[in-house]
This record gives structure tokens, sequence and C-alpha cells, in this order.
């Protein structure tokens, strides 16, 4: 297990939650993300729920009921949820894969910019 990509994935919850604004805009926005390293096949969960990010956690094995889907290397996980990588970035270079609907694509967007300002 990549206890870095978790460690970094538990920052970010700490991250949004303490931030007014993103509660804000979070507000009515529940949806179960699904973070898939592509190199190592590790996926943790990121429920958010009630204006934050509920959950951070190993997805469970057999679990399909993702809002949305994040895949790419391990690498570029940690970065972009460490905020050294503007996800937008990488998700236009193809490093980075996005299953969601346009809007859900916005509101990731929008919690990346009020966070690093990306």
């Amino acid at each position: 297990m990549d206890n870095a990509l978790l460690a970094a994935l538990s920052s970010y919850q700490e991250l949004v939650n303490g931030n007014g604004r993103l509660r804000r805009l979070l507000q009515g926005w529940d949806r179960n993300l699904c973070i898939c390293c592509k190199d190592t096949e590790q996926k943790f969960q990121v429920s958010f729920a009630d204006s934050q990010v509920a959950t951070v956690s190993i997805a469970e094995p057999n679990y399909d009921a993702y809002d949305i889907s994040l895949e790419a290397d391990n690498r570029e996980l940690l970065d972009v949820f460490s905020g050294r990588k503007n996800p937008a970035q990488s998700y236009l270079r193809g490093s980075l894969h996005v299953y969601a609907n346009d809007q859900d694509r916005v509101k990731l967007d929008a919690i990346s910019l009020v966070l690093w300002g990306m």
C-alpha cells in the first residue's frame, strides 16, 4: 500500500474541510470518488458529503458505486493531491484521466482553484 498517497489524500481532506469558501462551494455536492493508481493498481475512495470531505479510505475491492473516477500513475496523483501539480494541466497533458460529468469536472477544478490558486 502507498502510504504517501493516502497521507496526501488525508491532508487534502484537512485542507478542504478547513476552508470556509470550500464548505460553501461543496454545499449539496455529495459524491464518491475513486482514485485509481494505474501503475500500482491501488484504489482509494474519497467521499464528499455534508459540504466537506467526509471520508478518505482504501477503496472496497468490489465497490462500483462511484460518481467520479480519477486515474493516473501514483506519482501524478501524489503531485495533484499535494498541490504540486495543477490537475487541469495534468488532464490536458493526458497524464490524468477524469471520468465525470461536466458539472462535476467544474466542481473539481473549482476546489483546486480555491485550495491552491490553480
